[in-house]
């Protein structure tokens, strides 16, 4: 094994690749692919503690670095000795860089949490260096879900970008208030979905800064504007489209009810202003399909079942009406077939 002499005292050779011996701790570096790369502010405190651990029982596992003085695992253990001359090390020549990131990742995820970007960041590393690996044999590779996997990707491509010095935090140990105030891991993973636009990503973003928004609110906050976003998408008139796109489109929808936006369209279509409370009894319905017998036509029913759904601000499958509104003309007709 090739390594250098100014760096290392005491090697001694286990095998054609493997050696174990003392590096100098001001020649000690962190390998790129040590995945831990954070600013280390946070582990002060763990760091001390694990030093005075290193100073009563020794290193019960030891680094591993590279013959020129990387260290691949074990950054935590360097600082914390980082008083002392020489840190013993367990040495390897012949880790690739992708074995390198694996070890990493394993070693970290066995012991402290790694940040988010940092953990993000190592997965994007090692699925460039392995191009011809499917998501599900990557999954398998590191030993985590599929749905684990695709989240972090959907964060990175949809989330990190626009962080302005901003960092995704783990919501463990936070208070309510911080989790309020703070982008957690499940806030990030709610906005990192592709059918959320850009503009509206960094309305949250700027928001849980600024003002503070918990997981829950944020997804009923996106449902309402999804809803508005689904009444502009399902006009097929396309001026129309592009007045409601011009008024309620991407961020602008954002604090607007979505009935608001819905009877504009109505205004938009030529609805008659003009009014009548139509009651049906509630056995005409059933689970939103007409019972046999009542003959009322198709797309009544239809406008019915969407005023109601988007009144509330959800999706559902099917609906019980018994009472709705409808345009004047078409009450006198629901009227004169079902006397």
């Amino acid at each position: 094994m090739n390594f250098d002499k100014n760096k290392f005292r005491d090697v001694k050779e286990l095998d054609e690749h493997t050696a174990v011996g003392y590096l100098r701790t001001s020649e000690a570096t962190i390998s790129p692919n040590n995945v831990r790369t954070q600013d280390a502010k946070e582990d002060l405190l763990t760091d001390v503690t694990l030093g005075k651990s290193i100073q009563a029982f020794g290193l019960a596992n030891l680094p591993l670095c590279t013959p020129q003085g990387e260290i691949v695992c074990g950054s935590r253990r360097l600082r914390a000795m980082k008083d002392q001359e020489w840190i013993p090390v367990l040495i390897r020549d012949n880790l690739t860089d992708v074995e390198q990131i694996e070890i990493s990742l394993h070693e970290n995820w066995a012991r402290k949490n790694l940040g988010v970007e940092e953990e993000i960041d190592s997965i994007q590393k090692y699925i460039k260096a392995k191009p011809n690996l499917t998501m599900p044999e990557i999954a398998k590779k590191l030993q985590v879900p599929l749905t684990w996997l695709t989240d972090r990707l959907q964060i990175a491509k949809n989330v990190i970008p626009l962080l302005n010095g901003q960092k995704i935090v783990r919501s463990e140990g936070l208070n309510k208030e911080q989790e309020k105030m703070s982008l957690t891991l499940s806030k990030a993973s709610v906005l990192s979905r592709d059918w959320i636009s850009k503009e509206v990503r960094e309305h949250f973003i700027d928001n849980i800064q600024t003002e503070g928004i918990g997981k829950e609110q944020l997804q009923r906050e996106l449902g309402k504007w999804k809803v508005i976003q689904t009444i502009i998408d399902e006009e097929d008139k396309p001026e129309i489209k592009a007045t409601l796109e011009k008024e309620y489109g991407g961020d602008k929808s954002l604090e607007i009810d979505p009935k608001d936006v819905l009877e504009m369209k109505r205004k938009l279509e030529g609805w008659s202003p003009e009014l009548e409370k139509v009651s049906l009894p509630i056995e005409s319905f059933e689970k939103g399909n007409l019972k046999a017998g009542v003959n009322i036509p198709p797309e009544i029913n239809r406008e019915i079942t969407k005023f109601f759904l988007d009144r509330t601000g959800r999706f559902v499958k099917y609906i019980v009406i018994i009472e709705g509104e409808l345009p004047l003309s078409e009450v006198k007709k629901l009227k004169a077939k079902n006397p």
